[in-house]
């Protein structure tokens, strides 16, 4: 064009305004400082914070200490926001605190003094905020920001929480390929998809969320967006002109008297257009949208009319709605069984509702139901329920972030159920005459096409049907048909589209993308771009602040460059370096230090790994798989987009999850509460929708799977982006069943696997590393052996590798490495003799010095006789073994803090004041128990871990504890315990005693091999078998001397040694009793040192046993109480109490 173009560029900054950063330590700091500078100031003030939460929490504290402030927010009332303002604007409050939703559009001349408590999140919304003061150029103003190393942080987490990633997109467009799976076009709401994508639809942003998900797949080609609006044809009018149409609508009894205005203005705008259409010779229509727009009125009012005027005669009836009977089903008696289903359930729920209001969990009254005999009950329908009855103006249901209830009816009970069974009545028929349309319209292939029928034909034929169970016909109404209508369509019974649904499914989508595609990283590539400009805008505004603190004028500079150079050439000239790739992360530089700096390099790798769909991880003894786990959880929340309900991580002990959580804490703070880290057990009883009980425990992982493939779990519950296994080694068929059924539902759902091969010692369970060796062989994984060992001393790793190679079928194939300096030591003793307790005691007295020393059995037994032994030489002492038959959940201190919380709770979540209770109750009562450490230690981790204490995770905490999870080993000399016991601990010096009496097969190999690797110093090997001869050890010793048992030995009881009818009609005598409490024993019977009576009767293989101890020349010398717990048989009715047990200790010697 030929033109000279100039370019004007004025400065950012302004002369009147003098900007300062003052750094603070803490958020205690940092209020004070605010409260020092609008104290000093004295002027109208804007305080800026990023959180809505915040400007409210603000303004209160101002106002308390005597400075008026007034909260502004985007998510305020209208009236609220613009009081607020007009008071700040007319002088009335001198402080306002807001958000970045007060901006723009401010002119106030005077404000003096802008105050950023939270920094903004990039240098164009800090000078235009800023830019509030000082609107009267001859007022000098003062723009602070208050900065702490951590408020980058902050914005980091906002941007995450309100991203849209990647997978999220994948999730919805795998909705939309599951929702059009029969037809290429459908007709749904955004929050239909949100929950189809595994969604939280609790959550308040869900549908523009969902909206942005589809305008990505658009954008890209996948799908075509429209809005689902059906259409009124003016050549349908019915009446002559305006005056027949008045006089029918006033003389009908269909409108009433608010509906009559509604009508005549809606007949008379179609009349008008009629006429329009007649003079172009077209036919004539109008949209319902159209229709409501020009008159004012709502979409549902102007459905509702129509839908009269139809009855009436008024407008010709129009079959607008279509049956697509194949997507609910092969038949009638599928649609018929699943209405039956829904409405058995439906019942129960509205029955027990009480007149004031239920107080529940979803999964509680899922639970119930199920106890109650209604078999078919899951969580999925329950929801699918209470969202219809919430809709229709049965019930109110208030819900919060734990998804506890609040559920109360809007009518009584009576009127409620009455117009319950109307609807399942007119369902039934519905259902009944549109398969009999289907059959009659082609009795071939009927199920292939829409039947099209409309609201106002199905009322009709009901009203005609001399059949149907209603006494007076006339009281069934177009509202009820719609309801009924409406229901069938969300429980799935049938799948209906058009008319008055519209209400319900506004949006109209149609995939052009066959179903097989897959949103790639490549589409969003454009979201992803804007994305990381925003991460490096947040860096920007952060090197702004610390510019500031360390040279004013530079600061400036570095403003009116970044608003006047290429963007580009601005990254270039002040990141160079590190610092271009530091300003790419979700991270500020020092966090990510903190979290990531101190891992090794084949850590970082597994951390860095962001596009494997599965990573498997071999990780040897000592390797750090724990860290590299909890790493890897951070690294997933804060640096790779995925959100916390997405993230979901299975271990296979309630233990394991629990030092997750706690460790994740450490790394990351009150996020960590967020994040799901169940046990394999505890999550599948979640997808069931019931509370962990150990009649149904056996079977609920296969169940589960088996529930996922059928599409019968919440979609919420298994719409997960990415699953971390821990001790993936012990994975067994059902734990695989379950994995895979989690990948098939999730298409780009990628794995984290972690485990050791080697460690597999829960085969005689099921596990099988092999499973783990599957996930490694999936398309797009990668598989790594970590075999570092941070832990052990290079002899004892030199030891462990050699014992190694006896065994076969391993997954890893490079040697463990001993990254520690220390050479260590290996002591194998070669005993010729059966017994060998006093020489590995022995020579333990000998060694023993400051460190952490365990000694290792194969069996409970060994263990005891050794505490024993150890006791008696005055050692400090503490064991840890498995509990045969006895459940952390039974014992009575448990079981009494239970009972009594059970008792006293009105709502799902127990008030502090009540835990308090029950706490103060339970360890009063039983004070003098050993046992009450237990139940101490396990409410002081539930404390821990458990922000907000809810009665359900409480019970499926305790539930799937078990005692030997609560043995506190701290301030112990030596631990003594069972090889599977140890596993996943570590001592500075460890002791095995390991005898000859059992197959040499890869499973007893592989335990040996877990004890071996426990040693991070010295390791010395008692055995009187030749597994470890030719190993190298820095000594080999053999002993030919033969020793004795020991003098005294203790026999604990287990459920198998008592006679179990006993206790029937002692159950007050028993409970009197503590752990702890001294018991006469006397032929075969226990009693109380205050009865006369036994109290317990050992049964006839504890007889057996004791008998031939005492051949051996052993006595019992005393008895005490062990624990006392509760107890009914397997087969016992579920109404049948239980009874109160006493596990003993029996005391021997010679």
């Amino acid at each position: 064009m030929d033109l000279n173009l100039e370019l004007f560029a004025s400065t950012a900054s302004r002369t009147n305004l003098h900007y300062s950063v003052i750094h603070v330590e803490n958020d205690n700091d940092k209020y004070l400082k605010l409260r020092e500078l609008v104290a000093e100031a004295d002027c109208p003030t804007i305080v800026y914070v990023s959180r809505t939460k915040r400007t409210k929490e603000l303004a209160a504290k101002l106002t308390r200490d005597g400075y008026k402030a007034l909260p502004f927010n985007g998510k305020m009332e209208a009236d609220e926001k613009i009081a607020n303002q007009d008071a700040f604007m007319n002088d009335q409050a001198h402080i306002i605190v807001a958000t970045s939703a007060f901006g723009m559009g401010v002119d106030k001349k005077d404000v003096g003094l802008v105050v950023h408590y939270d920094i903004s999140d990039s240098l164009e919304n800090y000078v235009q905020e800023a830019g509030r003061a000082g609107r009267d150029p001859g007022l000098n103003a003062r723009c602070y920001v208050l900065y702490s190393d951590n408020d980058l942080d902050k914005h980091f987490i906002l941007l995450n929480q309100t991203k849209l990633s990647i997978s999220e997109i994948q999730q919805v467009w795998k909705a939309v390929k599951d929702l059009t799976k029969h037809r290429m076009k459908v007709n749904c709401s955004a929050l239909e998809i949100a929950r189809q994508a595994g969604w939280d639809d609790s959550v308040s942003d869900i549908e523009t969320r969902v909206r942005t998900a589809l305008a990505a797949l658009e954008q890209s080609g996948y799908l075509v967006r429209g809005n689902n609006v059906p259409h009124v044809y003016a050549t349908g009018i019915m009446v002559k002109n305006m005056d027949e149409a008045r006089e029918r609508i006033a003389a009908s009894l269909l409108f009433g008297s608010d509906e009559i205005e509604k009508a005549v203005r809606i007949i008379k705008s179609l009349i008008s257009q009629k006429h329009i259409a007649k003079a172009q010779d077209s036919e004539a229509e109008s949209r319902i949208d159209y229709l409501a727009d020009i008159l004012g009125l709502s979409k549902r009012d102007v459905i509702s009319v129509v839908e009269r005027m139809r009855q009436e005669g008024i407008l010709a009836d129009s079959k607008d709605i279509s049956a697509y009977l194949q997507d609910a089903g092969d038949s009638e008696r599928k649609s018929q069984i699943l209405l039956e289903r829904f409405a058995k359930l439906e019942q129960y729920i509205l029955n027990h509702i009480p007149d004031g209001a239920l107080r529940i969990s979803c999964k509680q009254l899922n639970e119930n139901a199920v106890n109650d005999g209604i078999n078919t009950s899951k969580e999925k329908d329950i929801r699918t329920l209470l969202y219809f009855l919430t809709v229709k103006g049965y019930t109110r249901k208030k819900e919060d972030a734990a998804r506890n209830m609040e559920i109360s009816r809007q009518a009584d009970l009576e009127s409620t159920i009455r117009r319950f069974e109307k609807r399942l009545e007119i369902s039934r028929f519905a259902v009944e005459w549109l398969y009999k349309l289907a059959f009659d319209a082609e009795k071939k292939n009927a199920l292939d096409k829409a039947i099209q029928f409309s609201v106002v034909e199905l009322l009709n034929r009901i009203k005609s049907n001399f059949q149907s169970l209603f006494g007076g016909l006339d009281d069934i109404q177009l509202e009820d048909v719609e309801e009924a209508l409406l229901y069938l369509s969300k429980i799935g019974s049938l799948k209906l589209e058009g008319g008055f649904l519209v209400l319900y499914n506004a949006m109209n989508i149609q995939r052009i993308k066959d179903n097989k595609s897959r949103y790639k990283q490549d589409d969003y590539r454009m979201l992803n771009e804007f994305y990381k400009l925003k991460i490096q805008q947040v860096h920007i505004v952060g090197e702004y602040a610390n510019l500031m603190v360390r040279d004013y004028h530079a600061a400036l500079q570095y403003v009116q460059d970044y608003f006047q150079m290429d963007y580009r050439k601005f990254v270039i000239k002040y990141f160079k370096g590190d610092r271009a790739n530091e300003i790419q992360r979700n991270l500020t530089p020092q966090k990510y230090k903190q979290l990531f700096g101190q891992l090794s390099k084949r850590q970082m790798d597994i951390i860095s790994d962001k596009g494997s769909r599965c990573i498997v991880v071999a990780a040897g003894p000592g390797s750090g798989k724990t860290r590299v786990l909890v790493h890897k959880l951070a690294s997933l929340l804060l640096l790779e987009d995925v959100k916390h309900e997405q993230l979901l991580m299975l271990t296979f002990s309630r233990a394991a999850a629990t030092e997750f959580k706690q460790r994740l804490m450490e790394l990351i703070g009150n996020a960590a509460h967020f994040v799901e880290i169940k046990t394999f057990h505890s999550y599948c009883f979640d997808l069931l929708g019931r509370i962990g009980n150990l009649e149904d425990s056996k079977n609920v992982v296969s169940k589960a799977a088996e529930m996922i493939c059928q599409g019968e779990v919440e979609p919420n519950k298994i719409g997960k982006t990415v699953l971390v296994i821990d001790e993936a080694q012990d994975m067994g068929t059902e734990e695989h069943a379950l994995v895979k059924a989690l990948m098939t539902n999730n298409e780009e759902m990628r794995v984290i696997a972690v485990g050791d091969d080697d460690q597999n010692i829960y085969e005689f369970r099921g596990s099988d590393s092999g499973y783990m060796y599957r996930l490694a062989q999936e398309s797009g994984s990668t598989f790594v052996e970590m075999t570092e060992n941070y832990r052990s001393a290079r002899q004892p790793v030199d030891f462990a590798n050699g014992f190694l190679k006896t065994i076969n079928k391993r997954i890893k194939s490079t040697p463990i490495t001993s990254m520690r300096k220390e050479k260590g030591w290996v002591e194998v003793i070669r005993h010729h003799s059966t017994y060998m307790y006093q020489p590995l005691v022995e020579n333990l007295l000998q060694h023993k010095d400051k460190g952490t020393s365990c000694v290792l059995t194969q069996t409970n037994e060994e263990a005891v006789i050794l505490i024993a032994l150890l006791r008696k030489h005055g050692i400090n002492s503490k064991l840890v073994q498995s509990m045969d038959g006895l459940r952390f959940w039974n014992m009575a201190e448990m079981r009494y803090f239970l009972m009594y919380i059970d008792k006293r709770i009105k709502t799902p979540l127990i008030t502090e004041e009540l835990w308090e209770e029950a706490k103060h109750a339970t360890f009063s009562i039983y004070d003098r128990s050993m046992s009450l450490m237990y139940v101490k230690r396990c409410v002081e981790q539930f404390e821990q871990t458990n922000k907000t204490k809810y009665f359900s995770d409480f019970k499926e905490f305790v539930f799937e504890s078990s005692v030997e999870d609560f043995c506190d080993t701290s301030g112990t000399d030596v631990v003594v315990s069972t090889i599977h016991k140890a596993k996943g601990r570590e001592f500075d010096d460890v002791y095995m005693l390991i005898s000859d009496n059992y197959i040499k097969d890869a499973h007893l190999m592989r335990r040996y091999y877990v004890g071996i690797t426990r040693a991070k110093n010295r390791l010395f090997i008692h055995t009187n078998g030749d597994c470890f001869n030719h190993l190298s050890a820095n000594q080999y010793l053999i002993d030919q001397q033969h020793y004795d048992m020991p003098e005294e030995i203790i026999l604990q009881l287990s459920h198998k040694d008592v006679y179990l009818g006993f206790f029937k009609e002692r159950k007050q005598e028993v409970l009197a009793l503590r752990g702890g409490d001294s018991l006469i024993y006397n032929d075969f019977f226990l009693y109380s040192s205050s009865a006369d009576k036994p109290i317990a009767k050992l049964s006839s293989r504890m007889q057996g046993t004791l008998s031939e101890w005492e051949q051996r020349g052993y006595k019992v010398q005393s008895a005490s109480v062990r624990f006392v717990v509760a107890w009914k048989p397997k087969d016992a009715p579920k109404d049948e109490t239980e009874t109160a047990v006493l596990l003993a200790d029996l005391r021997l010697s010679l």
